[in-house]
This record gives C-alpha cells, structure tokens and sequence, in this order.
C-alpha cells in the first residue's frame, strides 16, 4: 500500500508555534485504519476531491473516512 500526498507548498503556512502538536502510531496500525475506509475512496481521475480521506484525532482517538460521492467507508 502507498500513500500519495500533495507538496507542502499546495497548503497554508500554520501559525508558529513553539511546540507542534505531533501524533505518533505504529505503522500497522495506520495501514489498517487507511484500508478500513480506502474502499471508498473514488478512482476516478475527474473527481481529485474524493480521492482521500480524512483523519481526524479527538484526545486518544482517531476516526478516518473516505467516500467517492456515493460510498462512505
């Protein structure tokens, strides 16, 4: 399995802060959370929005997601 991304410059500088906020997971542990939802993540090229998914960490916890417009995994 690999995970494509966009280049640094394509995103908003954050603010400066003096410690970042950093999150650590084993690998495995990633994969599989990716390959719960990736089902649903569209291939069609023409629809570049839907072709990810989305992470979100509250405390302890971390829920992903990904839909191709019809499907949501």
């Amino acid at each position: 399995m690999s995970v494509q991304g966009l280049p640094v410059k394509d995103f908003p500088s954050l603010s400066s802060e003096k410690s970042p906020i950093v999150y650590k997971m084993k690998g495995a542990v990633l994969t599989q959370l990716l390959r719960k939802c990736a089902y649903a993540m569209s291939k069609d090229d023409t629809r570049k929005t839907l072709q990810s998914v989305l992470l979100e960490v509250q405390g302890n916890s971390v829920h992903s997601v990904g839909t191709d417009g019809r499907r949501l995994g």
